[in-house]
């Protein structure tokens, strides 16, 4: 059936209006990119005459601002580079390992847990507080653990059948991140002095992966499902492991949704500024702290000169284009995949 010549008309008309809002706010979110890209290729004169936009016709480009970013020894670049690179990909790696599990027990085994074992744990980990850190604490300690038992012991008398259901550890732990991180910076700045591991790649990969674990259990819980496919029924029936049926089974399964969601937390852990600028000042430095540490020290000399900017620049055009090419080549990988399984 055709259709009538104000109906495709309207349609098109519908079309050229969304795509022009598309390329209008694509252009807004490019812009500072290409900014800071140009920035980076231009000499100090023409920093100083003001905005310049096209290069070779406004201004003429250079590579000066690239060959200091690349042969400076002193600010220390390419440190905090390679140590987001390798803090990134580790924690990212530790938290989709970490919350696979955690999703595949909470939707396959159903776990039952009584009150007595989870207050021989608040024990355990009362106990494990009083000789990590300082006697003193032990009062506290012991107070909370008894609140807890009481509490527990409450709630096995109201309700029967397991103390803890699934749903509710994944509340409790989604719920986890709703915590700024301001208020746990303290604790763990404690905690990692004393442990010595402050100012360490191990640090922030551990802290990475706690502080982005609730993220990636919520996003790849509707993934997994709510019950195990037939597959993973039938290797279970042949004798097959948990882990084995998890990691050789299913994760092939839902490997889009779990790049994606590898993705996302990849771009949170390179991104994270507040916990590394604390946690990791020093040799474990990674590029968000580096680059406010550089504007701070500039402000500060009173020497924001232009030079410096392009100099920032390049660095922050250095930080930025992988990320994007990341992005896109997993992107288009996959696009490709979900056509190839139609």
């Amino acid at each position: 059936m055709v259709q009538p010549a104000h109906s495709r008309l309207k349609s098109l008309t519908g079309r050229i209006a969304t795509y022009t809002a598309l390329l209008i706010w694509s252009g807004v979110c490019v812009f500072p990119i290409y900014w800071f890209g140009i920035t980076s290729i231009k000499g100090f004169n023409d920093i100083a005459k003001g905005p310049r936009y096209l290069p070779f016709v406004d201004f003429q480009p250079t590579l000066a601002s690239w060959r200091f970013v690349f042969t400076d020894h002193q600010d220390n670049l390419r440190l905090g580079y390679m140590n987001s690179i390798i803090v990134a990909s580790a924690s990212t790696l530790l938290t989709l390992t970490f919350g696979a599990m955690a999703v595949y027990g909470l939707t396959r085994l159903r776990p039952t847990i009584p009150w007595s074992a989870v207050a021989l744990l608040g024990l355990g980990l009362s106990l494990g507080a009083i000789i990590l850190f300082e006697r003193a604490a032990w009062p506290w300690c012991f107070a909370v653990f008894a609140l807890a038992s009481i509490f527990f012991i409450a709630m096995r008398g109201w309700a029967r059948g397991p103390m803890l259901e699934p749903h509710l550890i994944a509340f409790g732990l989604i719920a986890s991140r709703i915590l700024p991180p301001v208020t746990m910076i303290a604790p763990l700045y404690v905690m990692a002095e004393m442990t010595g591991l402050l100012d360490t790649q191990l640090l922030l990969i551990l802290v990475y992966a706690a502080a982005n674990l609730p993220a990636a259990i919520w996003l790849l819980q509707p993934a997994f499902g709510t019950r195990a496919t037939e597959a993973e029924e039938a290797a279970y029936l042949d004798g097959a492991s948990h882990p084995s049926i998890l990691f050789t089974i299913l994760l092939p399964m839902i490997r889009q949704p779990a790049l994606a969601v590898g993705l996302l937390i990849f771009l949170l852990s390179v991104n994270e500024y507040f916990l590394a600028a604390h946690l990791a000042p020093g040799k474990a430095i990674t590029m968000p702290p580096w680059l406010v540490s550089q504007i701070s020290m500039r402000e500060a000399q009173i020497i924001a000169e232009e030079d410096e900017l392009s100099h920032l620049s390049a660095a922050i055009v250095l930080m930025v284009l992988p990320l994007l090419a990341f992005s896109i080549t997993l992107q288009r990988f996959l696009g490709n995949r979900a056509l190839w399984q139609r």
